[in-house]
């Protein structure tokens, strides 16, 4: 996943639609390796 040092929103959910439009078209290119990152970030900040 691109580390780009977004926070997360009051509801505590990143979202994809934060990112800019350059990264939003990575993000659809490559979902499954989006996925996979966004869990592994996901375990790692609720350690």
């Amino acid at each position: 996943m691109v580390q780009c040092g977004l926070g997360v929103p009051r509801d505590g959910v990143w979202k994809i639609g934060q990112l800019s439009r350059e990264l939003q078209q990575v993000v659809a290119a490559y979902p499954e390796a989006f996925e996979e990152g966004y869990k592994q970030g996901a375990t790692s900040a609720s350690i």
